[in-house]
């Protein structure tokens, strides 16, 4: 069974034996790392024929492509989906963005690199938790919400920032020691506002940006 979104024209697989809202709760709790498929950015017109997965654009596939119009589409869309949503990627860009040093202890470390950076002794850590996502308005209750919370909360790139192990565990000590001692409304002043919503790489989009593509092409 999908279930169509029909403002921006995307259908979503969903398990027969699963409502929606079940669905959507099921993929929320199953796993800390959100995660956003690209088969769910497939497009249709209104008469249910594939149109090109390019947010940007509303051309029918083309062989050999099956899901996009050409090569320029097909790679610009897998390059903002990619450095986006893949969080191996995500993080691997933010590692080199950082120079694989830790932002709090300022030691850099070795690294190897094999489709994706790899370190033993670094790690992304958010600057906002990711548990205070509810707190800015951030749901998963439908793809649209979904995509909005990665894009500008979870796979932010100025959220993000490169940790040692050892920075790492006393950063996520020392919030969790806070949060029990202080009253719970006191934790909004770890906030978003310090954060610029728009990415670091150019060649991405804001959720805005593709909201409003997808709307115009659905």
């Amino acid at each position: 069974m999908n279930k169509r979104i029909p403002s921006i024209g995307i259908s979503i697989p969903v398990p027969q034996n699963l409502s929606h809202n079940r669905y959507m709760s099921t993929i929320a709790k199953k796993s800390s790392k959100i995660i956003v498929y690209i088969g769910e950015f497939d497009k249709y017109d209104i008469r249910g024929k594939m149109l090109c997965r390019n947010t940007s654009c509303s051309s029918y596939p083309k062989a050999p492509y099956r899901k996009y119009c050409s090569k320029k589409c097909s790679s610009t869309f897998k390059r903002w989906y990619y450095h986006n949503f893949y969080w191996d990627r995500v993080r691997s860009d933010v590692f080199k963005r950082d120079d694989y040093t830790c932002q709090i202890c300022k030691m850099k470390y070795q690294y190897r690199y094999r489709k994706f950076v790899r370190s033993k002794n670094l790690e992304c850590d958010h600057i906002v938790p990711r548990s205070l996502g509810s707190r800015h308005g951030y749901t998963f209750d439908t793809f649209e919400n979904r995509v909005r919370a990665i894009l500008e909360f979870l796979h932010n790139h100025n959220n993000l920032r490169t940790v040692c192990q050892t920075c790492h565990k006393r950063l996520t000590a020392d919030y969790l020691s806070r949060r029990r001692l202080i009253h719970s409304d006191e934790l909004d002043q770890i906030h978003l506002g310090s954060l610029d919503k728009n990415y670091s790489k150019s060649d991405t989009q804001t959720c805005d940006q593709w909201l409003s593509n997808a709307n115009k092409t659905g």
